[in-house]
């Protein structure tokens, strides 16, 4: 086997053995096509290359492999089995970088790595064939004209064991992408195609050149290059049905162009139309005939929006009115149009149909504007980004007021703090239509109740917003206040002729059973000495029969008396007299009474419940008082928005409220041993303050004291 190649017996070939132009010589005009194809029209990207790289590799072995079957000699044959051998070394570490581009394994880190894997020991492997370390005999034979018999050196062994490895990683890595992309994903069939038409070559050749020569010395059978006739049928079939390498950019343009729902055109520098695509000429119902070179302006940009217009917004709504009259409202935007200098020529023009969208947006304003509803759209943060104008009048406020601020900053403080715990159910049941009742505050400080329903439709891309819509319920509130008021009063009012009944059938009924047995026994009697005492008796209890009936009637009279009209008055001042008027007790007590009440506090009441109800406060303070200390009273005032607040601060011996609480202001309850205490103080009290749309409430420590806090009533309701 000589050395060198000789040019002179390279071409000593016999091209009349059609069956090796059929099994070797077609294949590689088909992956030549192939591959020229892609670098021709597909665009010049590293897979594209690869791709065509490999294709060109495996072409030239078929070639080869041809070339050495047609020799004529054994001296051509050698040469063209060294020459095919440089092609045999670079297919499959080709083949595996064109599988990792396809995977995309190049971002990775280690794809570095596994490029070095490939280049070096194909370049080492390059380097000793071309050496011709090792030593290859062809073997004549009647059916395949020359056969390739390697002798088993360790240069062989080791390229063969090479070149087995890197076929089958190249089948496993494929095989494994096919399945771990979902069923019927474009990858995996892709993949697919691949492997299988890896799968013929490799398995077969592998076995046929490689295992068999090797294992059973016996002369290897030249099926691999012919296997590659279904590689080059497969991957063709991966490009045209699965789209494997990208068009090429024309082919883009066309594809895109002419099947995209958008209308387009290209207008040169002078607003004239160069270009329509199909869909912009069925929406406008003219022909490209007559669009083209006619002026865009006007028609179909806007006059105000011309694109060589420094102030032109992108993108824009346009209405178009088509050939036929029929108007039609667009999304306008633009892109310029370079040259090969990327010097602008011209530009895109891109029309998106908006009308129903536009109908849509018409129908919900007509509505949303002409209701007396409250409708308002939030984003995800609870901020606005409509509100209807009934909304906006009731509130007092404007859109610009509001825009972009909490709904919760418009709420009452107490409605906010709950609205804003609910806020997350809200924002975790996207669709679901939830019931809710706020309290809102206009811009003057008016509340407003309204009653409705919200939705989270921040999924839906046509809205992405949560939508809600109120009814205003102010006046129904309104309504359920008094009527709950008057259930309330009536409800008071029960009780208290229940009360009343109580002490009428127990207190009376034991005085007049009283009154009947002194009778009884005062007819039975003979004496004159016990008829004396029977009738001390009789008049004693006569006498507090009529104490409590004028203490009922003074009750009732206070229950009843609707004619008792409120007047503002000055309540330090009425301190002041009723202090003045208990001077004598309190003197004689020691007591000391501390006036804090502003001289500018006015409070709504019956002057002579006012009266009665400062002068019953006092006196129990100072009738109440600890034995251990001397009587102070303290008055001083609080404020709320519906009241004024009288609190009157006692040391005396104070109330047990655990054990007392309930029944403190009951008729004639008592509560320590004072021989004066009737039980009928407290519950005068109560009455008068309650007939006056007011409320009594305390505070007491046994031994330490006791504040009474009397609500008055600011306005009358």
């Amino acid at each position: 086997m000589h050395p060198i190649i000789s040019l002179e017996n390279l071409f000593n070939l016999d091209f009349s053995r059609t069956d090796v132009l059929f099994l070797s010589v077609l294949p590689a005009l088909l992956n030549l096509a192939i591959c020229f194809y892609v670098l021709i029209f597909q665009p010049k990207n590293t897979l594209n290359i690869l791709f065509s790289f490999f294709v060109f590799i495996i072409s030239l072995w078929q070639i080869s492999d041809a070339f050495m079957r047609l020799s004529v000699t054994i001296e051509t044959a050698e040469d063209w089995l060294y020459i095919l051998g440089q092609f045999v070394i670079l297919a499959t570490p080709v083949g595996i970088i064109f599988v990792a581009y396809f995977l995309q394994w190049d971002n990775k880190r280690w794809f570095s790595l596994l490029f070095i894997s490939q280049v070096v020991p194909a370049t080492i492997f390059l380097t000793l064939n071309i050496g011709r370390i090792d030593s290859h005999y062809i073997v004549q034979s009647d059916q395949w004209y020359w056969i390739p018999n390697p002798n088993k050196s360790t240069f062989t062994e080791l390229m063969y064991f090479w070149i087995t490895l890197q076929s089958m990683a190249i089948q496993a890595i494929l095989w494994n992408c096919a399945y771990r992309n979902p069923k019927g994903s474009v990858k995996r069939k892709q993949s697919q195609l691949l492997a299988i038409g890896f799968l013929f070559p490799i398995v077969g050749g592998l076995f046929f050149q490689v295992v068999y020569p090797l294992l059973f010395n016996k002369t290897s059978i030249p099926v691999a290059p012919s296997f590659f006739t279904a590689f080059s049928f497969f991957s063709a079939l991966a490009m045209v049905k699965y789209n494997l390498l990208e068009f090429s950019p024309k082919q883009h343009w066309d594809k895109i162009v002419e099947t995209m729902n958008e209308g387009l055109i290209i207008v040169n520098l002078n607003n004239e139309i160069m270009y329509a695509n199909t869909m912009f000429c069925d929406v406008t119902g003219y022909t490209n005939d007559e669009l083209i070179h006619s002026r865009a302006t006007g028609r179909f940009l806007d006059h105000t929006q011309d694109v060589l217009s420094v102030s032109f917004k992108e993108p824009y709504e346009f209405q178009i009115t088509s050939k036929s009259g029929k108007k039609t409202w667009f999304l306008v935007s633009r892109t310029p149009y370079l040259d090969h200098w990327n010097k602008t020529t011209g530009h895109i023009i891109i029309y998106t149909n908006i009308n129903e969208s536009k109908r849509s947006e018409a129908l919900f304003r007509a509505l949303a504007e002409n209701v007396g509803d409250f409708i308002s759209m939030t984003d995800k943060n609870s901020n606005f980004l409509y509100a209807s104008p009934a909304m906006l009048k009731a509130l007092d406020y404007s859109m610009s007021e509001l825009k972009d601020r909490s709904i919760f900053e418009i709420m009452h403080p107490e409605q906010a703090k709950e609205s804003m715990s609910n806020f997350n159910t809200i924002l975790d049941k996207p669709g679901t239509i939830i019931p809710r009742v706020n309290r809102f505050v206009s811009k003057n400080g008016r509340e407003i109740w309204v009653e409705g329903v919200v939705i989270n439709l921040l999924n839906d891309e046509n809205v992405q917003a949560i939508v809600s819509n109120h009814r205003d319920i102010s006046e129904r509130r309104s309504h359920e206040a008094k009527v709950q008021q008057f259930l309330n009063v009536t409800t008071d009012q029960n009780k208290r002729l229940q009360n009343f009944a109580h002490i009428v059938s127990h207190n009376i009924r034991s005085h007049v059973v009283n009154i009947a047995g002194i009778v009884d026994i005062l007819n039975a009697s003979d004496e004159k000495s016990e008829q004396e005492k029977l009738m001390r008796m009789l008049k004693a209890s006569t006498d507090k029969l009529t104490e409590t009936t004028d203490n009922l009637n003074d009750i009732i009279t206070i229950q009843n008396n609707l004619d008792n009209s409120r007047t503002r008055m000055n309540l330090r001042e009425e301190i002041i007299k009723t202090g003045d008027s208990i001077n004598a007790i309190s003197n004689n007590n020691n007591t000391t009474i501390i006036n804090e009440v502003q001289e500018s506090v006015f409070v709504n009441a019956v002057p002579s419940y006012l009266e009665s109800i400062l002068l019953n406060m006092m006196t129990n303070a100072i009738k109440y008082r600890s034995p251990e200390r001397d009587p102070i009273i303290r008055l001083y005032t609080e404020q709320e928005p519906d009241y004024t607040i009288l609190c009157i601060e006692d040391n005396g011996m104070g109330i047990d409220l655990e054990t007392h609480g309930k029944k403190l202001f009951g008729m004639y309850k008592t509560f320590h041993s004072n021989k004066d205490a009737r039980g009928l103080g407290l519950f005068i009290t109560k009455t008068q303050i309650e007939s006056m749309n007011g409320k009594i409430e305390v505070e007491s420590i046994p031994n330490s004291g006791s504040t009474f806090k009397i609500y008055f009533k600011n306005h009358e309701s």
